[in-house]
């Protein structure tokens, strides 16, 4: 495991060498692959103009489908907060709010650096496509690094890249959350898969680093260990299954094991863990602090182990799991395929933990938490790499025995190519018979439409002549021409709070819903008509609402729900503002603000995502602010701090005086927020003394963790 050790100029000489032609020569197939793979998703087509109402609008062409309009809107929100000169902490704009570290910015703080990188040429919410194409094509990086820590062909870092772009991970067979194309770009489940494929690249690169001590490696996958705890947190999981699956794999027989070898090993694994863990410390102290406060809707499990097995190979497809066995039987009996027994062993500790929370009696809270099918993208890209690893080592068998010495390398080569081009054919194209499950880079409706035009000339409308310190109300989605979901870009067009009768994410079970609203069922109100009623546009300070057609369901047999179109159109709360395509836009006649003293509107009123004001000339009785409650809420009124109460809603309350109000609420950094970002500051500056150590004078303060002991060997190179 040692560090070649080499002079100054020799250290210059080979940080500036280019690689060998042979390499060259892989990176350019894989440049290639993923070259191709954009331009199929539409990376170069970003924005396209719509002719609408006699006019052309330039719309962002991005995916439409299911959350998709959720995180490029967010994206959006962190963006236009940074602009005003501050960190996006809350998120108000969404059901009456949410703390980030809920549901945290890591995929919309990709895309605000892909933006930038841009220089702003590219409408942030077209760049979101740009950012989940690069998170689908990011398995190449962890795929090249574990083949080159085992120095086997990188053709099958290719054959591996292949198969993952080309089967889709389930098509929704058993379970939605399976990664690959299925659940990232088909249902934009971003989060979930960004988060696991960060941490696959971070255990890949974590493998190779305590192989051969390269500090850039180093480096790398603490970054990309961090980034997965701020794109989801349950990827902390994998990486510390990955981090032990290490360690065991360098004490395993078939190698020199001496004492030092392992203390090395476990040093390695430490320094990354801990320098990342304070660098995600902003979002993982706060999620052990506020924990308890965080309710889950539970959507998916596995009620058997026979369906988690079922979930598994649709993840991947049965050859694929066949090829998965034989690579780790490889791994075991050859002892110098380390990383590849590293990774069978983080597999088979994945599947374990998984299996545990599927089906195990204990933990019921965390499998509450973590929903066991939302871990699948992570195994999916382990099983792929030991497939390609498997199918490698059947055609080096071959390969040598038939062809001459001198052409076997070019042999093995041209033999993965052929196996990844007939992956892609096989599944992309796809022949005739393959199953429907198994369909790979299946169309996916985009936002370049005459639909999503509309929609944001309805929204433009509607905040145009919303009433001050009111919230807009948006109803359905166009049947046929818009995704699920899709009304949820409204923030990108309005500053105003929104709320939907879809997709009602909320991290609590208070929410005044309309009748038959139960929040263990999630994530619609069952009658969306039942949401124009007065007392439920009044209960969410709703001042407009543009509507459209919601497919009828029947509540009871027989009996279908009315239209939320047409019922607003015979609702007089409403008055009748425009119409653009299929939605309408209406006022509420006598809008009751997001926040009331008493039965008191306020005379003036300021709502962004982190602080709210308002003037209240007279008044009596409490004061309610109808955004959700959270510890780090702090208020005063006319000056003095005053304690904000929850109420039965899960908004603020505030008791407060008779007569004139000034009243400022503030989302407040605690105490445990400065300390977390100490934690993380510390961790940068660390990090980045790790980067710069054998630059500075005197001697490299890195050097006991990068190097081995004399003695030791290296079995990886």
């Amino acid at each position: 495991m040692s560090e070649p050790r080499s002079s100054p100029k020799a250290s210059v000489r080979n940080v500036l060498s280019f690689p060998d032609r042979p390499t060259v020569a892989w990176l350019g197939t894989l440049i290639l692959l993923g070259g191709w793979t954009a331009w199929k998703l539409g990376a170069f087509d970003l924005t396209v103009p719509v002719s609408i109402g006699g006019r052309v609008i330039d719309m962002p062409n991005l995916f439409a489908t299911v959350d998709h309009p959720f995180h490029a809107t967010r994206a959006y929100t962190l963006l236009e907060s940074l602009k005003d000169g501050h960190l996006l902490r809350w998120v108000g704009n969404h059901q009456g709010g949410y703390p980030v570290e809920f549901y945290p910015l890591g995929v919309a703080w990709l895309d605000v650096g892909i933006w930038a990188l841009l220089l702003g040429t590219v409408p942030i919410l077209a760049v979101h496509k740009l950012a989940v194409i690069l998170i689908f094509l990011m398995p190449a990086i962890g795929f090249w690094m574990l083949a080159r820590a085992d120095r086997i062909s990188p053709g099958v870092a290719v054959l591996a890249t292949a198969m993952h772009i080309a089967i889709p991970g389930g098509n929704g067979y058993v379970s939605w959350a399976t990664g690959g194309y299925t659940e990232l770009v088909q249902w934009g489940l971003v989060t979930n898969v960004a988060g696991a494929t960060a941490a696959m690249v971070a255990t890949a690169m974590l493998i190779r680093f305590v192989a051969q001590g390269h500090r850039s490696l180093a480096v790398w996958s603490i970054l990309f260990a961090a980034g997965a705890a701020y794109a989801n947190p349950r990827s902390l999981f994998a990486i510390v299954i990955a981090a032990v699956a290490i360690f065991i794999a360098g004490a395993l027989p078939g190698q020199e094991v001496t004492t030092a070898r392992l203390r090395l090993i476990a040093v390695r694994v430490a320094a990354v863990g801990v320098l990342a863990l304070l660098l995600a410390m902003p979002i993982f102290l706060p999620l052990v602090r506020y924990g308890d406060l965080y309710y889950f809707v539970h959507y998916e499990s596995y009620a058997t182990v026979k369906e988690y097995w079922t979930a598994s190979v649709h993840a991947v497809s049965p050859p694929a799991v066949y090829l998965c066995l034989l690579g780790i039987v490889v791994a075991f009996a050859v002892p110098r395929h380390v990383a590849a027994r590293a990774t069978s062993l983080t597999l088979l500790g994945y599947i374990g933990f998984t299996a545990w929370l599927s089906v195990g009696t204990v933990g019921i809270d965390l499998i509450q938490q973590l929903e066991p099918p939302r871990l699948m993208p992570f195994q999916r890209l382990l099983v792929i790499y030991l497939a390609a690893f498997g199918l490698g080592k059947i055609v080096e068998l071959v390969v040598r025995r038939i062809a001459p010495e001198r052409f076997v390398l070019v042999g093995q080569g041209g033999a993965l190519v052929v196996a990844g081009l007939t992956v892609l054919i096989v599944f992309v194209a796809p022949v005739a018979g393959l199953p429907e499950v198994y369909r790979g880079l299946q169309p996916v409706a985009t936002t370049g439409t005459a639909s999503f035009a509309e929609y944001d000339l309805a929204v433009d409308e509607a905040s145009a002549r919303l009433p001050e310190g009111t919230s807009i109300l948006a109803i359905g989605t166009v049947p046929g021409a818009m995704e699920w979901h899709a009304q949820l870009f409204g923030p990108s067009r309005s500053n105003a709070p929104f709320f939907y009768n879809d997709w009602l994410w909320y991290w609590h079970d208070l929410h005044d819903g309309t009748p038959g609203y139960n929040p263990l069922n999630g994530h619609s109100y069952p009658d969306p008509a039942n949401a124009l009623d007065p007392a439920y546009l009044s209960a969410q300070g709703v001042g407009a609402v543009v509507v459209t057609d919601v497919a009828t369901q029947q509540l009871q047999p027989g009996v279908e729900n009315p239209d939320p179109r047409l019922a607003a159109r015979g609702n007089p709360a409403l008055s009748f503002v425009a119409t653009f395509g299929a939605w309408d836009v209406y006022l509420v006649t006598n809008a009751v603000p997001v926040l009331t003293h008493g039965t008191r509107h306020p005379e003036a009123v300021s709502i962004d995502n982190q602080r709210i004001t308002a003037t209240f000339a007279d008044g009596t009785g409490d004061i309610l602010i109808r955004q959700n409650w959270y510890p780090r809420w702090a208020a005063t009124v006319n000056g003095d701090d005053v304690p904000i109460l929850r109420a039965e809603s899960g908004y603020m309350r505030i008791q407060a005086p008779a007569g004139t109000i000034e009243l400022v609420l503030t989302y407040a950094v605690t105490g445990l927020d400065w300390f977390a970002r100490v934690c993380a500051l510390a961790g940068g500056v660390l990090v980045l003394w790790l980067v710069m150590g054998r630059t500075l004078p005197g001697r490299d303060p890195w050097q006991w963790l990068l190097t081995d002991p004399p003695s030791a060997e290296d079995p990886a190179v």
